[in-house]
């Protein structure tokens, strides 16, 4: 079987959609097939583009994902996920022109999240490219959601067959080692974070802790209240410290908030290099996962695959009602829910929160046995879809 595999990023590209289809390709590969990436561009840590030079960027990206398309196969199946936006219309002709089976894996939803965060008109323009968004989705057989959140807006726009697929986690590279003692977890955040586990960070005289942002820290993410509730726990002394690791259009805007606030024990880092990913994970005492609430349905944030493996609470910033939500709940009583606008509540919470508990955390061993083992059911259902959907 002939496969083509779209997506503005591909490997070696660290973007996680780039991640995704090498796996994909890497599994269909075993099983015979003939298996073709095809991307627009690299560099996803390398900037992001606004307004008219991200237009550009999109247009171009779309002619030439389809000339060179044009120019490869004949394929059986054709595989795209979103980006650039409107990526399942390109893909739904090239699929007509080579009499291909179409299957999009919506990692968004489009024109909606681009009027949501303002950055398309919501009129003609946004009317224009639902209508277009239209013709990909029915074309898509089949069409893949992230959740149920997200399929039942799929539906809305004229999305049929919907099947329901979370990214898997990226694979950790596993290191032979127990779990770590709280000595040890403070050496790790010492040599990750920068933080002195011999010296008590600024305002406070007790051990340090460590909340920590990780990824990308765009429009579609909640920030405000993480920095609001940093300051107020640094007026109240608690040993806290905010730690942001990676990059993204937010990311100044958020710097300049802090300093606007006065914040001390903040910390900005670049992107983990991805055998340091779960390290830093692992090295934190809670993960944050944030998004817009009026994206519900339309986002699925892919960092939450791997933070939930971690044992670690998550503090999650957006719609307390959905399917996110609902998962978090039932993953851990540790977990805290909480809807923008409350930096309060945050700051109650991080300082309510028992200590770790060394002895129960997973080890990174078997983090990467539940990862691979989710991996290879997502790569199952994916072969099944390809290879054993009737025509």
């Amino acid at each position: 079987m002939r496969i083509l595999l779209i997506n503005q990023f591909i490997p070696p590209d660290e973007a996680p959609t780039a991640r995704l289809l090498g796996d994909l390709k890497e599994h269909l590969e075993t099983l015979d097939c003939s298996v073709t990436l095809l991307g627009a561009s690299a560099g996803y840590q390398g900037g992001a583009k606004t307004g008219l030079a991200r237009l550009v960027r999109d247009a171009k990206a779309h002619f030439n994902l389809l000339w060179k398309g044009l120019r490869l196969g004949p394929f059986d199946w054709i595989v795209c996920l979103t980006d650039p936006p409107g990526l399942p219309f390109t893909s739904a002709i090239l699929a007509r022109v080579k009499r291909a089976r179409l299957a999009h894996w919506a990692m968004d939803v489009y024109p909606q999240v681009a009027v949501k965060l303002g950055a398309l008109p919501d009129g003609l323009p946004s009317r224009l490219v639902a209508a277009a968004m239209r013709f990909g989705y029915r074309s898509s057989d089949p069409l893949v959601a992230l959740d149920e959140d997200m399929k039942q807006v799929l539906e809305t726009c004229g999305g049929t067959r919907i099947q329901v697929q979370p990214p898997w986690p990226p694979l950790p590279t596993a290191q032979s080692s127990p779990p770590l003692s709280d000595t040890q977890a403070l050496d790790v955040q010492s040599s990750t974070f920068n933080v002195q586990s011999s010296t008590p960070i600024s305002g406070s005289t007790a051990t340090p802790r460590i909340w920590l942002y990780s990824g990308n820290l765009g429009r579609a993410h909640e920030y405000k209240d993480l920095l609001e509730a940093q300051r107020l726990l640094e007026a109240s002394g608690a040993p806290w410290q905010l730690v942001f690791q990676g990059s993204g259009p937010c990311r100044n805007e958020a710097q300049a908030l802090a300093s606007q606030l006065g914040l001390k024990n903040c910390l900005w880092q670049p992107y983990a290099p991805s055998d340091q990913l779960l390290p830093s994970l692992l090295a934190a005492d809670v993960l944050i996962a944030s998004q817009k609430e009026s994206l519900q349905g339309l986002l699925w944030p892919s960092k939450l695959a791997l933070m939930t493996l971690t044992a670690r609470p998550i503090l999650w910033l957006g719609p307390t009602q959905g399917q996110i939500a609902t998962d978090l709940v039932t993953a851990s009583p540790l977990n805290g829910l909480f809807s923008p606008g409350h930096p309060e509540a945050i700051a109650h919470w991080l300082s309510s929160l028992p200590p770790r508990d060394s002895a129960n955390l997973p080890t990174q061993e078997s983090i990467q046995t539940h990862a691979k083992h989710l991996r290879t059911q997502g790569l199952n259902l994916w072969a099944t879809h390809l290879l054993h959907s009737p025509k």
